[in-house]
């Protein structure tokens, strides 16, 4: 819940034509209650009228990565 917000805010602003691609790293809660980090790219696929007819979206899990940076820090 806590990274809801910036990717709904990304997606409005696909939505409305003022970027066709973005790109964020954010968390999922997996179903046995783990914590998992993914880039999730997502670009619109524009029909008539410029309005988005569908998104491509792509993921990358990176967990390893942000536990590794955190060991780091």
């Amino acid at each position: 819940p806590d990274d809801r917000s910036a990717g709904v805010d990304r997606l409005a602003a696909v939505m409305a034509g003022e970027q066709d691609v973005y790109r964020t790293e954010k968390r999922f809660l997996a179903a046995d209650g783990r914590i998992v980090w993914a880039i999730m790219t997502a670009a619109a696929v524009r029909g008539a009228e410029e309005k988005p007819a569908y998104f491509i979206a792509q993921m990358q899990d990176i967990t390893d990565r942000k536990r590794a940076e955190d060991r780091l820090r």
